[in-house]
């Protein structure tokens, strides 16, 4: 049996460039300042968050305040 490696599991980006930006280095910049704009994590007991899941121009700010608890 021949093992599988973990980057032959990773499905390729679908729509890359246009609901998130393309490059990888532009798209980090851009998740980073999200969560920074988010703000400090404040500390609370949570089971679970829901955020949502459009595209970074639509959601990245709100579902940054939410992965920002985590």
């Amino acid at each position: 049996m021949t093992a599988v490696r973990a980057a032959d599991r990773v499905r390729p980006p679908a729509v890359a460039g246009m609901f998130y930006e393309a490059d990888a280095r532009v798209l980090q910049t851009q998740v980073d300042t999200m969560l920074a704009d988010a703000g400090p994590r404040e500390p609370t007991a949570m089971t679970g968050i829901i955020v949502p899941h459009a595209g970074h121009i639509y959601s990245g700010p709100v579902a940054a305040h939410g992965y920002r608890l985590l």
